[in-house]
C-alpha cells in the first residue's frame, strides 16, 4: 500500500486541442506522514475538493512509473489516506459509501519528487507559501531544497505542511549557504573553520 499524506494526484488531460489543460484535484486525508491523525486547517482544507474517507477515481488511465505501459479503463480506490485497490474498472469493487470520482480521459500519474528545488529567488530571501503551492500544482510532491537563503523559515513550513496547517509538496530542508568575501549578502561569509563547522551543527541539530 502506498500512503499519502494528502492525496495529490495530478490529473492531465490527455488533448492536443488548444483547451487541453491540467488540474490539481486534493483529496483529504486524515493522517500525516507519521501515522499521526490531523486535523486539517481552514488555511487546507479550501484546497480541498473531495472530504470523503473513501475515494474511487474510475475510467481513468493510469501511468505507474515502473516501466510499463499505461493501464486504461483502470479504477482507484483509495480508503483512510491509502490505495487500498487498484485495477480495471470491472474487477474492482468499489464501496457503497464511497466518493466517485469518474476520470475518463485524464491520466492519474506518481506524484513528482524535486532532487534539486528552492523557495527563494534573487533578491527576495523566502517565496515559500507561493513557490509550494507552485510545486504542488505542477505535480511535485516532493522536493529536495538546495541551499536556502531563510533556512528557519524553510523548516517552519516543512512542519506546517506535515501538521495540516498548510498547503504544498513534503519538503527535505536545507541549510545556509556559504560563500567567500565580496559574495552574496545573504550567504554565510564564515570567519574561521570553526564559524563553519559551528554553523553547520547548527543547523543539523535543527534537522536539516
Amino acid at each position: 500500500m502506498k500512503y499519502l499524506t494528502l492525496i495529490l494526484l495530478l490529473v492531465t488531460f490527455i488533448s492536443c486541442k488548444e483547451n487541453s489543460k491540467t488540474e490539481l484535484v486534493v483529496l483529504n486525508s486524515v493522517i500525516n506522514s507519521t501515522g499521526k491523525q490531523i486535523e486539517l486547517t481552514q488555511n487546507v482544507l479550501k484546497y480541498v475538493k473531495y472530504n470523503s474517507k473513501i475515494i474511487a477515481l474510475t475510467n481513468a488511465t493510469v501511468f505507474d512509473g515502473n516501466g510499463s505501459s499505461v493501464k486504461k479503463n483502470q479504477t482507484l480506490v483509495i480508503v483512510n489516506g491509502y490505495f487500498q485497490s487498484i485495477g480495471q474498472d470491472s474487477g474492482i469493487n468499489i464501496p457503497e459509501n464511497a466518493t466517485i470520482i469518474n476520470l475518463e480521459g485524464k491520466t492519474i500519474i506518481p506524484g513528482i519528487v524535486g532532487v534539486h528545488n528552492h523557495l527563494h529567488i534573487p533578491h527576495f530571501p523566502f517565496i515559500g507559501k507561493e513557490a509550494s503551492k507552485l510545486y504542488l500544482a505542477s505535480g511535485v510532491t516532493t522536493i529536495q531544497t538546495c541551499g536556502s537563503a531563510s533556512p528557519q523559515k524553510e523548516i517552519e513550513l516543512s512542519e506546517k505542511i506535515k501538521n495540516g496547517q498548510s498547503i504544498g509538496p513534503n519538503i527535505v530542508t536545507s541549510g545556509p549557504y556559504f560563500t567567500g568575501k565580496g559574495g552574496n549578502p545573504n550567504m554565510i561569509i564564515p570567519r574561521d573553520e570553526k564559524h563553519i563547522k559551528d554553523t553547520i551543527q547548527y543547523w543539523t541539530k535543527k534537522g536539516v
